[in-house]
């Protein structure tokens, strides 16, 4: 059973509010579900949109955030925050703090998150459970690449099989409560 997720996302908006919209909306589903949320500790963006949802319903949200870190981004009240020395320190305890993760849209620290979380994957250090949200297309080249990379032979499994894609915040929630 899924107890605590960790959520992938920006510490940007995006350029359309479904973005905004969605990371709040998950929040509020995963804390009235009574699954604790676990992301990058950020008051920003989708990060943030994504905490005050699960906030409002009463949630209990964990930030991890490195010591230092560029911008001033800093906790907000109600998180329970934890600083470490890196990043590497960060995405380590990102996964291992969680029972599955969930990606949404974001930028280069999501792909560094998500493509780290797979490879431990790959490698059997976690077998814990991908979510890719594939909000309105956002990974559909990704998914593209990765079909490059199944057919020259460089991935030698199904990423179809390896991931949770899931084209809707309804969709993800179904696939959640059949696989946790």
């Amino acid at each position: 059973m899924i107890k605590s997720v960790t959520v992938y996302l920006g510490s940007s908006e995006g350029n359309s509010p479904i973005f905004m919209q969605t990371a709040f909306e998950l929040g509020e589903i995963l804390a009235s579900t009574k699954i604790d949320v676990i992301y990058g500790g950020s008051v920003l963006g989708t990060m943030n949109a994504l905490a005050n949802g699960a906030l409002s319903k009463g949630g209990k949200v964990t930030g991890i955030m490195p010591k230092n870190f560029r911008g001033g981004e800093i906790a907000k009240s109600g998180i329970d925050f934890i600083t470490v020395n890196d990043m590497s320190e960060r995405k380590k305890l990102l996964e291992e703090l969680s029972d599955a993760v969930i990606v949404l849209p974001g930028s280069f620290g999501t792909m560094d998150e998500l493509f780290q979380y797979a490879v431990h994957k790959q490698l059997g250090y976690i077998n814990k459970n991908i979510y890719i949200l594939n909000l309105n297309g956002y990974y559909n080249y990704l998914k593209m690449q990765f079909d490059t990379m199944y057919n020259c032979g460089f991935i030698k499994f199904n990423h179809n099989e390896f991931f949770n894609y899931c084209n809707s915040l309804d969709e993800l929630i179904i696939s959640l409560k059949k696989n946790g």
